[in-house]
């Protein structure tokens, strides 16, 4: 018995450290996965750069006088957390969308993985580069760069998988390779990459928030209106027109919603024009901070053809920019739209003590004798009421 219990101590001893390197071969093979970036730290990316061949009307790759295909290009730029457009008409003055750069490049091609099950041709001939749209003529060139201007990943980008594919090839992703290599690996993301501005650009101008606003000025063709609160406390009318009723709060918020948070319908290229009505703005939107600041939208006239209106910031007045009627129709409001209507006080009289019963609709009580028949009939006294002050009651015979 001690003998059998002996020998299976034994054989569990033994079997640890086998089941141990079983589990953790398991574990490695799941971290070792090659990735095609290896070491990559996405927060380490200054720059990013986008290279795109341009299209002709049939959607074949555009080619220059010199043979070299004509390309599209935008770079943008990390500046704390905020990526910034720095090429193009509207260099350094626009934002981009960080999100998108994030989830559609520097996650992704992180992810990017080179082992057999990706690995699509290990030598692809100039023909298969050009079938996958990884040639010189139809790739899209993707750059990263640190702090230190050094150029730590590129990618080489060709078609989406599908489509043209048949049976085994037919899947999702994207044909990528690296530059100087001619193996060709499927990405499981979508790297359909636009190399125009219009593709990132945020298009939120102005986002302030709503508990740091302590006054609100609005300024059109019709009057100027203007409101401040102090610190929890309800808004209060500053500047307004005569002859009106209580404050509109949900007039005053909604003004306020719109105010803090400014989106453009386009960005335009060129200086203020006279064209454009901004020397004098036909509407004028401030927007006062704690802490001093403030932030003022000026808005021109409309734009010939269009349902826009020219504006820019204050904070930035030589980025022209249009916003849509419908984002404008707010701001175009009459002073006296954000007011009750100013009572008159013939359509709420008040009711009048000696008015006759009969013309108010009142009844008297006949119980007790007041049933007045004429205007200017003084009720009877009811049995055992007291005669009125300074008078006697009268003496019973």
């Amino acid at each position: 018995m001690k003998t059998n219990q002996l020998l299976a101590g034994v054989f569990v001893i033994l079997l640890i450290p086998t089941s141990i390197k079983v589990f953790a071969g398991g574990v490695d093979y799941l971290e070792e996965r090659p990735k095609l970036f290896d070491g990559l730290i996405s927060d380490n990316i200054a720059v990013i750069e986008i290279r795109k061949p341009k299209s002709d009307d049939s959607g074949k790759p555009s080619v220059g006088k010199d043979g070299k295909p004509s390309l599209d290009q935008i770079v943008f730029e990390r500046s704390e957390k905020e990526w910034t457009i720095v090429s193009g008409p509207f260099a350094g003055q626009v934002k981009a969308r960080g999100t998108d750069i994030e989830s559609r490049i520097l996650e992704p091609i992180g992810k990017i993985e080179a082992s057999a099950s990706t690995i699509i041709l290990d030598n692809a001939d100039e023909n298969a580069l050009a079938g996958y749209g990884l040639d010189d003529k139809s790739a899209t060139i993707l750059r990263l760069i640190d702090g230190n201007k050094k150029e730590v990943a590129q990618l080489i980008i060709g078609r989406s998988a599908g489509g043209i594919d048949a049976g085994s090839d037919a899947t999702s992703g994207t044909y990528v390779r690296r530059p100087k290599e001619k193996i060709i690996v499927l990405a499981s993301a979508d790297f359909a990459l636009d190399a125009t501005e219009d593709r990132w650009v945020e298009k939120s101008v102005q986002d302030i928030d709503e508990a740091e606003v302590v006054e609100l000025h609005l300024s059109n063709e019709h009057g100027e209106v203007a409101f401040k609160r102090e610190e929890k406390k309800d808004w209060q009318v500053a500047k307004g027109p005569e002859d009106v009723g209580a404050m509109r709060k949900d007039e005053v918020q909604s003004l306020l919603s719109r105010a803090r948070s400014i989106v453009v319908q386009d960005f335009l290229v060129g200086q203020e024009h006279p064209k454009h009505g901004l020397a004098t703005p036909q509407v004028q939107v401030k927007v006062k901070t704690k802490d001093g600041k403030v932030h003022l939208l000026a808005i021109g006239k409309q734009i010939e053809g269009k349902q826009q209106y020219y504006a820019f910031l204050q904070s930035n007045p030589r980025l022209l920019f249009s916003l849509a009627d419908w984002d404008v129709t707010p701001f175009q409001k009459q002073p006296k739209d954000f007011f009750d209507p100013k009572k008159d006080p013939k359509e709420d009289p008040k009711e009048d003590p000696k008015k006759d019963p009969k013309e108010s609709g009142e009844k008297g009580d006949p119980a007790k004798g007041n049933t007045p028949k004429e205007v200017g009939d003084k009720p009877k006294p009811a049995p055992g009421d007291k005669p009125p002050v300074g008078k006697k009651a009268p003496v019973k015979k």
